[in-house]
């Protein structure tokens, strides 16, 4: 059986199924692949010899391991904790995933999500990667202060946003959708 263990905390941070439940579902004779966040925990901080980045692929004895950003906070502030595990469930869910599909795409040579053409997935993808960073202003006018609340993100968000992405939504808007608003 193919199972993907997703877990906010793994290896080398100390977890109670971590790195030792994926070895021995491995021994049961599955395939395991692990999709976690950065080690930051109990600190709060990013482990030495880490750093985020939108994926990091790693091979623990015979598991893959794939790694997504998150914004590192173990502090007693609710909004901090609140980030924390929101940030995790937005790059496992959306960011890490779209960006593999479309490197993988990319690799059979076609520039979209799902096949050879244009589908739904493409539109989702495209217009939720510009609620992260909008498009340029040659393509979409907005007030400076308007596209100053957009930008303004954190460390983790902005090192998940893969260039992939915004090609991807560039290509999308250049393509196949249009632009009439002026914010």
């Amino acid at each position: 059986m193919r199972i993907l263990f997703i877990t906010q905390w793994f290896d080398p941070e100390p977890t109670f199924k971590g790195l030792a439940f994926a070895r021995e579902l491995t021994r049961l004779g599955h395939e395991v692949q692990v999709l976690t966040g950065f080690p930051n925990y109990p600190g709060g901080k990013i482990y030495p010899g880490f750093r985020i980045r939108l994926l990091q692929r790693e091979r623990i004895d015979g598991i893959d391991v794939i790694r997504v950003p998150l914004y590192p906070s173990h502090s007693r502030s609710r909004l901090g904790r609140i980030a924390n595990y929101f940030s995790f469930a937005l790059a496992a869910c959306l960011i890490g995933p779209l960006a593999v599909r479309l490197k993988s795409q990319h690799g059979r040579g076609s520039d979209y999500l799902v096949g050879d053409g244009f589908t739904a997935a493409d539109v989702y993808a495209a217009t939720a990667i510009g609620l992260f960073k909008p498009l340029p202003q040659a393509v979409c006018e907005m007030v400076p202060a308007t596209r100053a609340a957009f930008e303004a993100l954190d460390e983790p968000t902005a090192a998940a946003l893969d260039p992939v992405l915004l090609a991807h939504r560039d290509m999308m808007y250049r393509r196949h959708l249009a632009t009439p608003l002026r914010l």
